[in-house]
């Protein structure tokens, strides 16, 4: 069964922050880290469960997933499978305080 895939706001919002911000230092990383998502997003769209679980003790009961893009280790794609759809919930740097970012998707 094909699950639908569905970017939440906060994810995109997400995803342009972080190209924008790679952007002033390195166009070239910019678009390899596009490139990296989207490669991403089509690999969790075949294999949903790619990802790991994402351990963390406010959010277990979310069941949320992470898969890390190629290329870019230190960005976590955060997802949530349901029976028919896919929801990035977001797209963080692993500096960032992912419980807290989480929280407040």
């Amino acid at each position: 069964m094909s699950r639908k895939l569905i970017l939440r706001p906060q994810a995109e919002m997400d995803r342009t922050s972080h190209f924008l911000y790679l952007g002033q230092r390195s166009p070239q990383a910019a678009l390899r880290f596009d490139q990296a998502i989207e490669a991403a997003l089509k690999k969790i769209c075949s294999t949903p469960n790619v990802g790991a679980n994402l351990t963390l003790s406010a959010v277990a009961h979310l069941n949320l997933r992470f898969y890390r893009p190629s290329g870019f280790d230190k960005y976590l794609i955060i997802y949530r499978l349901t029976d028919d759809t896919i929801y990035v919930t977001r797209i963080l740097h692993g500096a960032q305080d992912v419980e807290a970012a989480v929280l407040e998707s």
